[in-house]
């Protein structure tokens, strides 16, 4: 299998406060499952960024748990995910994509995901009142993963494998302290988050080291925010259990609007403009072991139309356009690759994408550049109450 060697990176909230936005759980997973395979099959070598300004960094916190169950080309987790702080939440919302929509009552939906009628995987999706679960699992017992949420936030993550179990569970201590524990049965280590409040706004993170025990509290890295006088945040500055800088955020604005966020690391900077009237990303600037450049453009209602990725030591572009249906649903991405020296456009791939009556998804279609099918996935839907 081809190594992945994308980099997904996001920015933290402009707002950082307890958002009151009440997600589509069922599709910002679902999404996970698309995008993720989409973002592997993009052939660069430099970070793509996902991010939106506004969001809320409780329903992140499950980003390092993120778990791909794609057939036999998942990608590299511990390169994708658990370094690049990739969350269902930002990528949902930067993209726009509606795969499923909301669910207006109580019910339960399975989902089969079939490659020529053999199933590659089981999701089901449980609304009941204010909770909500999601399970997906491999048919052959190899991997489970269940989410649970409670008015449309994160509460607790379940992964199940053979002789092993990862558990992450979020609590509200009180009005200014948020915690959150990980549990590793393979390796007996809890991993421990706390996360501080002030009128309803994050004021800094502390992050400890894994211990045999929950009470074990050793700081291995914190995070402190601040704002300006009408509460928008103006940096995020990381240091170590020494206190020396290890990496830091800075926001700036025009007027109200948001302008621009710029992350210094320790061998790299990278830029994100955005577009004042929307709130929109524009371009993305990456200034490290490689310089690249990507642009974001959209169409008339706000959906991700294209993206153009640029990189100083390749000879070609690439380019991707979202085409919708008249019922805003993404029914196609194509990927093209546009020679500098010929200035040609070449097209390499495409995702095509098909919904039944309620706007559900139920195929994703994958061909090469001459129109050969690549790979047909079906998402067989029972409503079981």
């Amino acid at each position: 299998m081809k190594k992945l060697s994308i980099l997904i990176l996001t920015c933290f909230s402009l707002l950082l406060c307890r958002s009151q936005e009440k997600p589509n759980n069922l599709n910002t997973n679902i999404n996970d499952i698309i995008f993720v395979k989409f973002l592997k099959d993009v052939d660069v070598n430099f970070p793509i960024l996902i991010s939106t300004p506004v969001s809320n960094p409780k329903t992140n916190l499950q980003h390092t748990n993120l778990e791909v169950l794609f057939d036999e080309d998942a990608p590299d987790l511990d390169f994708l995910i658990a370094n690049s702080g990739l969350n269902r939440l930002e990528l949902h919302h930067s993209l726009n994509i509606e795969f499923f929509p909301p669910l207006t009552a109580d019910t339960t939906i399975q989902i089969q995901a079939k490659k020529k009628k053999r199933v590659l995987y089981n999701i089901k999706f449980i609304k009941d009142g204010n909770d909500e679960s999601y399970t997906i699992s491999l048919p052959d017992g190899s991997l489970t993963k269940e989410i649970a949420y409670n008015k449309g936030q994160f509460m607790s993550l379940n992964v199940i494998k053979p002789g092993a179990r990862y558990i992450l569970i979020n609590e509200v201590k009180n009005d200014s302290l948020f915690c959150q524990t990980a549990f590793n049965s393979k390796t007996g280590q809890y991993s421990l988050t706390d996360y501080f409040y002030h009128n309803n706004i994050l004021t800094h993170k502390v992050l400890y080291q894994s211990s045999s025990g929950r009470d074990t509290r050793v700081i291995k890295k914190t995070w402190k925010y601040k704002y300006d006088s009408e509460g928008k945040i103006i940096s995020i500055s990381g240091q170590d259990n020494k206190g020396l800088k290890t990496d830091s955020i800075s926001y700036f604005y025009t007027g109200p609007k948001l302008n621009s966020i710029v992350n210094y690391e320790k061998d790299a900077q990278s830029t994100i403009y955005y577009l004042p009237e929307s709130g929109l990303m524009s371009d993305y600037l990456f200034e490290g072991y490689e310089n690249a450049k990507i642009h974001f453009e959209y169409n008339k209602e706000g959906k991700i139309a294209g993206l153009r990725l640029y990189n100083t030591k390749k000879q070609s572009v690439e380019n991707y356009i979202f085409e919708y249906n008249s019922s805003s649903n993404l029914v196609s991405i194509k990927k093209f690759i546009n020679q500098n020296i010929s200035n040609d456009m070449i097209i390499k791939k495409q995702y095509i994408f098909s919904y039944n009556n309620e706007q559900m998804l139920t195929s994703m279609l994958i061909t090469k550049k001459k129109g050969k099918i690549k790979k047909e996935i079906e998402f067989e839907i029972n409503y079981l109450n």
